[in-house]
């Protein structure tokens, strides 16, 4: 009967860090994993045979790797939202795995941080050159190199204009986007990038989305 009491005292001790664990509110864990960052992820183009991304799935997925407080855009290719995961790289890589996996989605997948944003979106260098609607921003994976921007300034026709910095492409094309062979995947091609490219105006409205929820934070 002792031997019996011992066992049973030995098997609730081993189970009473399990038991506190699904006790948990959210505030504990919100503790347990530390400050959390703005970020906002792009997803580009789906690829041939995938699924198109929805807002539900690019927010199931989101919610899946532990984020929060998401807001989608209305495009629903683009969302801010809020995690503890400063590698930002890693979360490229979370996010694409499970859009494929889950939300059957496969695209590219770039992610920033709020306070890097905050700096690409403050304001176009080239909307002194022509109206809202021939701005466009390129977001690339990572900074291209020097070479290969002087590639890209040294191909311009005198219609579109092109102004790199650091990670981010602003554009100015004089007869639209769509009447230019000066692509998104002609910039990625030329700077050996992966590229995510999106209109000047929803850069905008993503930022408006970032002031509409939780402040942007510091970032990383």
């Amino acid at each position: 009967m002792q031997r019996r009491l011992l066992v049973d005292r030995a098997a609730f001790f081993m189970v009473c860090p399990l038991i506190s664990t699904f006790l948990l509110t959210d505030a504990d864990r919100s503790r347990e994993r530390g400050p959390m960052d703005t970020y906002l992820v792009f997803l580009g183009d789906a690829v041939q045979g995938s699924s198109e991304p929805t807002s539900a799935g690019l927010r199931k997925t989101l919610e899946y790797i532990g984020c929060s407080s998401i807001r989608v855009s209305s495009s629903m290719r683009d969302a801010v939202f809020q995690g503890d995961n400063p590698n930002k790289k890693m979360l490229e890589a979370q996010i694409h795995h499970e859009l494929k996996y889950v939300a059957k989605t496969e695209a590219e997948v770039i992610v920033v941080s709020g306070r890097e944003f905050d700096g690409l979106a403050a304001s176009h260098p080239l909307e002194d050159d022509g109206p809202p609607d021939t701005l466009y921003v390129t977001i690339l994976a990572f900074d291209p190199a020097p070479l290969d921007v002087d590639t890209l300034l040294h191909t311009m026709n005198g219609v579109d204009e092109h102004d790199v910095r650091g990670r981010v492409v602003y554009s100015r094309y004089g007869k639209g986007y769509g009447s230019s062979r000066r692509s998104n995947e002609f910039i990625a091609k030329l700077l050996g990038v992966p590229a995510i490219t999106r209109p000047w105006g929803d850069i905008q409205d993503l930022l408006g989305l970032c002031e509409t929820g939780a402040p942007i934070l510091p970032g990383r």
